[in-house]
C-alpha cells in the first residue's frame, strides 16, 4: 500500500449482540467456516440461529485447524465449490478467518481459469472473530502453513478483504487466559510494527497509537476478568484498529522473524511475536539512521500508553520495560528457551529460520535493513532472553 493512500473496510458491526444485523442481508445458501472446538463450545448457535429463523439453508466446514495448511484449504475449496454460496460465513480466531480468506482467494483463482471475470461473483463475506488478536478480519492478509516444507505462506489479496466484521463480544466470553494472553500480545505487535514501518504515515499512525493504548488498558482487564464486557469491546476494537494500521503500513521483521519460528517449532504466533518484540525493538533503534526515527517513534508510542513503570528511565527501553511487564503480567515465558526448545535443536534450525524470516514478505516494511548476521544475533538473543548481545 501506497504511504499516499488510505483504506478502511470493511463494514463493521460493533457492540453486543451486534450479529442481528446479518437479518438484514439477503443471501440464499450459506457455507459456514469454523473450527471443531467452536462448534463443540456451542459458538455457532448464535449463527444458526438467524439461519435458521430465515429458514437458509447452510454447510458447516469445520475442518480449520490452528495455522492452517495447504491440505485444510484445498480441502475447504472444495466444499465452497460444490456448496456454491452467496454467504460465506467465518467463525473462529484468526486461524478461521485466514482460511476463509484463502479459499475464498483460491476459489476466484480457480474460477479464473474457466469463466470470464465479469461472470465471477464472490460470496458475500461476513467474518466473526472469536479472539482479539489478529485483526484478520479487517485486512487483505492470510497466513497458510506448509507443514511439508515448515514454512507459513503469508498471502495478499484485496479479493480476500470481508465485507463486514462482526465485532461482537459475546464470541470471547469464555475465552482461556492463554488464549487472550497470545491473541493480546499479538494486537500489541501489530500496532507497534505498524507505528515504525517505513510505510506508515499519520492515518495510520492513528489507529496504531489508539491500538497500543486500547490494549495497555484493557488486556490486563480482561486477562484477570474475562466477564468484563468493556475489557472485551475494548480489546476487539484494538485488534480491529491494528488490523487497519498494519493493512495500511505494513509490518516488519518481527513479524517475518515470527512465522519463521512459530512454523518450526509450533509456537502460537503471538507468542512467537512477543519473545522476539523486545530485542527488534532493541536492534532497530541502534541503526545509524532509520534508528534515531525509531527511537523517536517507540518512544511517542509508550507516552501515549502511560502504563509502564520503566517510563522515568527514557525513552530508550520505556517501551520495552511496558512490553515485558505486560508479558509478566499474562504469564508469558520471557525467552525461547523457557518455552522448552531444546538448544541444539535450535541453533541447528537457525539456518533455515533466518532464510525464510528474510524473504518473508511482512520483513520488507522494517524501519531498519536486515543482514543474516542481524537476523541471528536477534534469534539468540531472543532464545537466552538476554540484553546483552550487541545488536
Amino acid at each position: 500500500m501506497s504511504r499516499y493512500e488510505f483504506q478502511i473496510k470493511p463494514n463493521i458491526w460493533y457492540g453486543k449482540y451486534s450479529l442481528r444485523k446479518l437479518y438484514n442481508v439477503p443471501f440464499r445458501k450459506v457455507c459456514i467456516v469454523t473450527d471443531k472446538s467452536m462448534v463443540e463450545l456451542g459458538m455457532l448457535k448464535p449463527v444458526l440461529s438467524i439461519l435458521n429463523d430465515l429458514n437458509v439453508s447452510y454447510r458447516i466446514f469445520d475442518e480449520v485447524e490452528p495455522d492452517p495448511s495447504l491440505e485444510t484449504i484445498l480441502s475447504g475449496l472444495s466444499h465452497i465449490l460444490v456448496t456454491k454460496p452467496d454467504l460465506l460465513i467465518a467463525v473462529g480466531g484468526g486461524s478461521v478467518i485466514d482460511a476463509a480468506k484463502a479459499i475464498i482467494f483460491f476459489c476466484l483463482r480457480v474460477k479464473e481459469e474457466v469463466i470470464k471475470p465479469e461472470k465471477i461473483v464472490k460470496p458475500f463475506f461476513v467474518a466473526v472473530p472469536t479472539t482479539s488478536g489478529t485483526g484478520s478480519e479487517v485486512t487483505s492478509y492470510s497466513v497458510i502453513t506448509d507443514r511439508k516444507n515448515n514454512l507459513k505462506i503469508p498471502l495478499k489479496d484485496k479479493r480476500m478483504l470481508p465485507d463486514v466484521a462482526v465485532l461482537d463480544p459475546v464470541f470471547t466470553s469464555t475465552l482461556p487466559k492463554k488464549v487472550i494472553a497470545n491473541a493480546g500480545i499479538d494486537v500489541m505487535t501489530h500496532a507497534v510494527e505498524a507505528y515504525v514501518s517505513r510505510e506508515h504515515h499519520e492515518m495510520s499512525d492513528f489507529y496504531a497509537l489508539e491500538a497500543a493504548r486500547k490494549v495497555s488498558v484493557s488486556l490486563r482487564k480482561m486477562y484477570d476478568d474475562i466477564s468484563d464486557d468493556e475489557a472485551r469491546m475494548e480489546m476487539h476494537m484494538a485488534s480491529c484498529y491494528a488490523g487497519v494500521a498494519f493493512e495500511n503500513s505494513g509490518l516488519g521483521l518481527n513479524h517475518g522473524m515470527a512465522h519463521a519460528l512459530g512454523a518450526k517449532f509450533k509456537l502460537p504466533h503471538g507468542l512467537a511475536n512477543a519473545l522476539l518484540m523486545p530485542h527488534i525493538i532493541r536492534y532497530n533503534m541502534n541503526e545509524p539512521i532509520y534508528g534515531i526515527e525509531a527511537e523517536k517513534r517507540y518512544g511517542k508510542m509508550a507516552e501515549s500508553m502511560r502504563t509502564s513503570e520503566g517510563m522515568a528511565k527514557g525513552w530508550e527501553d520505556s517501551l520495552i520495560s511496558e512490553l515485558k511487564n505486560l508479558m509478566k503480567h499474562l504469564e508469558l515465558p520471557d525467552s525461547i528457551s523457557a518455552c522448552g526448545i531444546d538448544e541444539n535443536e535450535f541453533m541447528a534450525a537457525l539456518p533455515d529460520m533466518v532464510k525464510k524470516a528474510l524473504n518473508d514478505f511482512t520483513t520488507g516494511s522494517n524501519p531498519r535493513k536486515a543482514t543474516p548476521e542481524d537476523v541471528v544475533k536477534i534469534y539468540i538473543s531472543a532464545y537466552y532472553g538476554s540484553d546483552d548481545i550487541p545488536l
